[in-house]
C-alpha cells in the first residue's frame, strides 16, 4: 500500500522470521532537475579532463623540444609532485567527509539521511541495514586515508628529488 511516497508492508519480508514486527519503509523520490544538473556537471568535468590531457601532452612535447633531458625530468618531477599533493588532499577530504557522513548515519539510524536529495528513486534503509552502510563508509574512509598518505609520501619523495638535484 502506498501513501504519498511511504510504502507500508503489512506482515513480514521473506527474509525475516515469522515473528518479525511490521516494517515501515520510506521511498525517497528523485528530483529530475537535480539529476540533470549533476549529469551536466559530470559531462563538463569529462570535457575539461580530456582537454587538460590534450593540452598537457602538447605542453610536454613543447618542453621536450626546448629543454635538455635532465631539465625535462626535473620539471616533470616537480609537476607530478604538485599534482600528487592535490590528489592526496582530495583523498583526505573525501575520507573526512565519509567519516562525518558515517557518524550522521549512525546517529539517525537511516540511509539516505532525511532531507537528502537523491538522483534515483530509493528506499530509505533503517536500523541494521543503515548501520551496515555506515560501517562500509568507514572502511572506505580508511582506504582513502591510506591512499592519501601513500600519495603524500610519493609526492614528498619526488619533491625532495627535485630539491636535491635542483
Amino acid at each position: 500500500m502506498t501513501f504519498s511516497g511511504i510504502r507500508v508492508f503489512h506482515g513480514t519480508l521473506p527474509s525475516e522470521p515469522h515473528h518479525a514486527r511490521i516494517m515501515e519503509s520510506v521511498t525517497l523520490r528523485a528530483d529530475p532537475r537535480r539529476r540533470r544538473i549533476v549529469f551536466t556537471a559530470l559531462a563538463l568535468a569529462v570535457i575539461f579532463a580530456v582537454l587538460s590531457v590534450f593540452l598537457s601532452v602538447r605542453l610536454l612535447s613543447d618542453w621536450a623540444d626546448q629543454l635538455s633531458t635532465d631539465h625535462l625530468v626535473e620539471r616533470f618531477r616537480l609537476l607530478l609532485s604538485i599534482l600528487l599533493v592535490g590528489c592526496g588532499l582530495c583523498f583526505l577530504a573525501l575520507a573526512a567527509h565519509l567519516v562525518f557522513l558515517s557518524g550522521r548515519i549512525r546517529a539517525n539510524g537511516c540511509w539516505p539521511l532525511p532531507g537528502t536529495p537523491v538522483l534515483f528513486d530509493r528506499v530509505q534503509l533503517q536500523g541494521e541495514a543503515a548501520l551496515r552502510v555506515a560501517r562500509r563508509l568507514r572502511v572506505l574512509a580508511i582506504v582513502l586515508c591510506c591512499c592519501g598518505l601513500a600519495t603524500a609520501g610519493v609526492s614528498l619523495r619526488l619533491f625532495l628529488l627535485v630539491l636535491r638535484n635542483g
